[in-house]
């Protein structure tokens, strides 16, 4: 069996602290090498103020302790299932909905 074998399912472990993705084949499962060849995600979203872009996991944790003006969001799952889903938050002066905040980050 090689790894072109279609999956059967993708899993997201969505964590509070980092996360994973993982498929499932016939007989095998891997983890997904997701960013610098590490299997996992720390769950961090940096909104860099000064080169207006946002970025992900340890690009985000490595801006923000370069110094760079912006937002740091982590714990990001610590929303699901609360009340504070259905709010938002300030990023750079706009209002951003939490689900919106998710959504950038699973997708990235």
């Amino acid at each position: 069996m090689t790894d072109q074998t279609a999956a059967r399912a993708c899993g997201i472990d969505f964590g509070t602290s980092n996360s994973t993705v993982g498929w499932l084949r016939p007989g095998h499962d891997t983890l997904l090498q997701l960013e610098d060849g590490k299997i996992t995600l720390p769950s961090v979203v940096f909104f860099n103020y000064e080169e207006d872009h946002s970025r992900f996991g340890r690009a985000a944790l490595a801006e923000y302790i370069d110094g760079f003006e912006g937002r740091l969001m982590r714990s990001l799952k610590s929303l699901l299932g609360s009340s504070l889903i259905d709010s938002q938050t300030e990023v750079q002066g706009k209002a951003l909905p939490f689900r919106h905040l998710l959504k950038l980050f699973i997708r990235n």
